[in-house]
């Protein structure tokens, strides 16, 4: 490709996607096939972009989707896991985000972002596990209305103080 030339990478994106869709439509793939195909893609374009991050945080989730599809279908997992396996696919996109995307930004403190994320929602995860498999009976969290919101609340605190106190230094 000669120099200064820009691929319209979105614009031919979105034009494969359109046509995988349509062919999914016509029954001519699955939409398992359709989903890890779309997901494929935008990895693809994250590299051949220059590393876009656009491309790798869709593709990246839209894999997870389709793994969260999948695996149930061609695993014998276990009904209670269904609920579960959501959350640990996209908690999983997130640490790779990290690991593929934010390896390279060594110095910055900002490079940490996506484990944030990913960990919540292993957490939240492991939660909704652990309210599936009765270790947490739902009579135990009558006060949940109230528990998690200001749990939610204080996390909020915690993060805006530690901003504040990390700006001034």
């Amino acid at each position: 490709m000669a120099k200064g030339i820009k691929l319209p990478y979105t614009g031919i994106l979105l034009i494969i996607v359109g046509l995988f869709w349509l062919l999914s439509n016509m029954d001519l793939f699955s939409s398992d096939i359709f989903m890890l195909a779309v997901g494929a893609l935008f990895i693809i374009f994250y590299i051949i972009s220059g590393n876009r991050l656009g491309y790798l945080i869709p593709g990246l989730i839209i894999l997870a989707l389709a793994g969260t599809n999948m695996l149930p279908r061609y695993l014998v997992l276990p009904d209670f896991l269904a609920g579960t396996l959501f959350f640990y696919m996209l908690g999983t996109a997130f640490i790779l985000l990290f690991v593929i995307h934010t390896r390279k930004y060594r110095e910055e403190e900002s490079r940490h972002w996506p484990l944030y994320p990913g960990f919540a929602l292993y957490g939240f995860g492991l939660f909704i596990y652990l309210l599936e498999q009765d270790y947490l009976p739902l009579e135990h969290l009558q006060r949940t209305e109230l528990i998690l919101p200001a749990i939610l609340i204080g996390l909020g605190i915690y993060f805006v103080i530690a901003q504040v106190i990390r700006k001034s230094r």
